[in-house]
């Protein structure tokens, strides 16, 4: 027998999620949220990062696209994550009713070469001092701050 534990309801939620995708037991689940943690994990599917899938031990590229395929629907989709309820994330990936302007403005990032994981990191962290309801131009130059900052 063995006991797993977890420190958040929605790590625990993303572990079960794992576990019914065929080929993904409880070592690799547990490695996808010791490298990524569950948001940054959340992202990947949303953003379909198979790059950064691949960078979680036992996850190679076959295994990466299979866990897109399989869990987009489940965690990748536009609205809030489990207890993220009006998280930045949503924003971003359009789960929100701003979610155009947040959505642009990922694009924007990315299309300097930024991957969408990174910019909608970049985006999340940038929501306090983005206000009520930011620009695309607002938003980018947040954005590319907290990139520069790290």
């Amino acid at each position: 027998m063995t006991l797993y534990g977890f420190l958040t309801a929605a790590e625990y939620d993303l572990f079960e999620l794992l576990l019914k995708v065929d080929g993904i037991g409880p070592k690799v689940a547990l490695g996808v949220l010791s490298a990524t943690g569950a948001e940054s994990f959340r992202r990947a599917i949303a953003f379909e990062d198979i790059t950064a899938l691949c960078r979680v031990p036992g996850i190679g590229k076959k295994t990466a696209q299979r866990l897109v395929l399989e869990l987009k629907d489940k965690v990748g989709h536009g609205g809030p994550a489990p207890g993220q309820e009006g998280s930045g994330l949503a924003a971003a990936v359009g789960g929100l009713a701003d979610g155009d302007v947040w959505s642009e403005a990922t694009e924007a990032l990315s299309s300097l070469g930024y991957s969408r994981v990174e910019a909608a990191q970049a985006l999340d962290r940038a929501r306090p001092e983005a206000g009520e309801s930011p620009t695309v131009e607002t938003l980018v130059r947040l954005g590319l701050k907290q990139l520069f900052r790290g």
